[in-house]
């Protein structure tokens, strides 16, 4: 059986990393960048197994990466949201989510048949940082919630799905992976901007 096309989302998933990692780096969210970069090199490395049909040889390797680094992964995007609510100083902020996502990730090397769960932790705590996020009404609190939130369907209801063939649970679930990086890193960004314009705001009142 051919298995060259499952490597295809896979690139998708790169795609919109970079991308991410490349708009989170122009507001200096650099938790949010890191994370967004360990998806795609995780991607990365299954386009490769897929793409050069290394499937069952790199197939422990893949498994892996996807596991101890989905969960370090989710725990630094995770930490962008929470420092993007305001509650953290980015100064003592970063190197916490930096500590944290590797804490997340030995943890998760060390109990992999948990890896799971603990990336579902570190995806509601990214919800709730979400909804938390300044926003000037209710209806963009659930907007920013739901965005992150898309990645808990995606995890809970597509992974894996009983209801759609391996190659269709397989091409969905990466291609919303890949949506799911994008929205959120545009929601990021312009919670970065709004920052920084509110920082020179406040710093141009001082000066007067």
């Amino acid at each position: 059986m051919q298995t060259q096309h499952y490597a295809l989302s896979e690139l998708v998933i790169v795609g919109a990393a970079f991308w991410s990692v490349w708009r989170l780096g122009r507001v200096a969210m650099w938790s949010g960048a890191i994370g967004a970069l360990i998806f795609g090199l995780i991607a990365f490395v299954g386009a490769l197994r897929f793409g050069l049909g290394e499937v069952d040889a790199w197939q422990g390797m893949h498994q892996a990466a996807s596991q101890i680094g989905g969960a370090a992964a989710m725990a630094l995007v995770a930490m962008q949201l929470v420092l993007a609510t305001g509650r953290l100083g980015e100064a003592r902020g970063l190197p916490l989510a930096i500590g944290l996502g590797l804490a997340t990730g030995l943890l998760a090397g060390l109990f992999r048949e948990s890896a799971t769960i603990i990336f579902i932790v570190w995806l509601l705590t990214a919800i709730f940082a979400a909804w938390s996020l300044p926003a000037n009404n209710v209806f963009q609190r659930v907007a920013a919630a739901a965005i992150v939130a898309v990645l808990l369907v995606n995890v809970l209801l597509i992974r894996k799905s009983a209801m759609l063939s391996e190659g269709a649970s397989w091409h969905l679930f990466h291609l919303l992976l890949a949506f799911w990086l994008v929205t959120v890193s545009v929601l990021l960004y312009r919670q970065g901007v709004a920052a920084a314009r509110s920082d020179k705001a406040a710093l141009g009142g001082n000066r007067t």
